[in-house]
């Protein structure tokens, strides 16, 4: 279920649902928050890991870099 899925079915749910909802949301994100600074570095070299293909010649994340040096707007008359 993606956010927008859960967002249009909790105005449908009980105030007791809410708050099941709200504590464990809370829940996640103080676990989230706790976590070890190992834990918290592998998270981060996994997620630059992931980057790593966006920022490979050819990527679609770098095509607008081949404007680099080149003027944006001719100014000459």
């Amino acid at each position: 279920m993606n956010t927008q899925e859960i967002l249009q079915v909790l105005p449908n749910l009980s105030l007791e649902d809410h708050l099941i909802i709200v504590e464990a949301a809370l829940k996640l994100i103080n676990q989230e928050r706790n976590l070890s600074r190992i834990e918290q570095k592998r998270q981060l070299q996994a997620a630059a890991m992931m980057a790593v293909s966006d920022y490979a010649p050819e990527s679609t994340l770098l095509v607008f870099s081949e404007l680099d040096g080149e003027d944006f707007h001719d100014y000459s008359m």
